[in-house]
């Protein structure tokens, strides 16, 4: 790679820090996206990223103004109605199902779910067609310094290299908060997720289904057919985290089964099709969002629960917010790395992410309650929601974030 001098900085090859890459290079900056890993681009490769995520309007859009939706539709599948089941009750029969329908608020859907190596490798890509991105791949930040004009990292071969901006978009671990002294707040939820993708004997027809009880919920996201044409989604299903390693050390057949139960059969047998991944579900908050001339965005900012989509589609938001204001910066022809700037950016998104996480929180705890009075309130609760379609009408819109 020859040497050239950046206007921005981007750590972390991930989705967030692709698509940052991709939009800043429209702007006409030019952009390094550091990466320490070498991912893998084929879904076959077991070092691949065999999730998925589902991603909501706002992100769609998004992804159009990056220039990889043209290429990423061909494997989305459209999530049509988003159904929650509650399975709380004390034989664990299904006794209540509502179904949020984006027609009922004038969307002929809620977004798209999209595997995670075809995005990946669609923006990587995009990047290196740019004249104004590169990625280096193989290499960890290992040292950071802010100075008045410019900021400069340390790589894991000694090598340095500086820009008026860094951008910290390198996970819920990330090296360059911790080597910007910024503290992070962590809450520890006492549960795993299980993440894999599962084929089904029911047609899923475009429909997200989330089903309660004690532990969290189990998530089945649409995807399209596999080649052989079965049926087939992407589940994240969250327990205790005792039970779920129990769960996870089960045969595979034992574990179908098991699947198929817990789904309550919603799609008929399930037969789990790829390998699980089990991870812990914390929840955490950087104290600040900027330091210098340094933004942290994504994960590398905040984490939360799988529960509604709001993960990634939180960290799209931090990442349209900083473009669009780099972008007027940029028109007034001022310094991409202004306090000003960052200091919008920071206290904005922390606020609004703030608010998300405790809305996620206060699902995921009614969700994973092995309470049974708590059980029968989120029962209440779900049938109240169900009868009233204006508060209905307002939970589907703040999903998307248009409230």
């Amino acid at each position: 790679m020859a040497e050239r001098n950046w206007d921005v900085i981007v750590v972390g090859g991930g989705i967030a820090g692709l698509v940052t890459t991709i939009l800043l290079t429209q702007l006409k900056l030019k952009v390094l996206c550091i990466e320490a890993h070498r991912p893998a681009s084929k879904p076959q490769n077991q070092s691949a990223d065999l999730r998925s995520t589902a991603y909501l309007l706002k992100s769609i859009k998004l992804l159009k103004k990056a220039g990889v939706w043209d290429d990423l539709k061909e494997h989305a599948e459209e999530l049509k109605i988003m159904q929650i089941c509650d399975a709380g009750g004390t034989s664990g029969e299904l006794r209540q199902v509502n179904n949020f329908n984006s027609q009922e608020i004038d969307q002929p859907h809620f977004g798209y779910n999209i595997p995670n190596w075809f995005v990946k490798k669609s923006m990587t890509t995009k990047i290196k067609e740019s004249d104004f991105g590169e990625i280096l791949l193989g290499q960890k930040v290992v040292g950071l310094v802010t100075q008045t004009e410019k900021s400069t990292v340390r790589l894991s071969n000694s090598r340095q290299l500086s820009a008026k901006l860094i951008i910290a978009a390198d996970g819920k671990d990330s090296d360059i908060r911790y080597l910007s002294k910024i503290n992070v707040k962590k809450w520890d939820n006492n549960q795993d997720a299980l993440a894999f993708i599962t084929s089904h004997e029911k047609p899923h027809n475009g429909k997200s289904i989330e089903i309660l009880e004690s532990g969290g919920p189990c998530t089945f996201v649409p995807m399209k057919p596999s080649k052989n044409g079965s049926f087939q989604s992407a589940v994240v299903w969250m327990e205790n985290r005792a039970k779920a390693k129990k769960i996870f050390k089960l045969t595979a057949d034992d574990f179908s089964k098991t699947l198929t139960d817990r789904s309550r059969r919603v799609l008929g047998t399930c037969q789990v099709s790829s390998r699980i991944t089990l991870y812990p579900i914390v929840s955490q908050l950087a104290e600040r969002f900027y330091c210098g001339r340094l933004a942290i965005i994504a994960e590398a900012a905040h984490v939360m629960p799988p529960i509604g989509a709001q993960g990634l589609n939180t960290s799209f938001e931090d990442i349209s917010f900083l473009i669009d204001s780099l972008e007027q910066c940029i028109l007034q022809k001022d310094d991409i790395g202004s306090q000003k700037l960052l200091k919008d950016y920071g206290i904005h998104r922390r606020l609004v992410t703030q608010s998300k996480m405790l809305g996620v929180s206060v699902l995921n705890k009614t969700s994973k309650s092995n309470l049974q009075i708590t059980k029968d309130l989120r029962n209440v609760g779900l049938k109240i929601i169900e009868n009233n379609i204006i508060l209905k009408k307002g939970l589907m819109k703040a999903g998307l974030g248009y409230i």
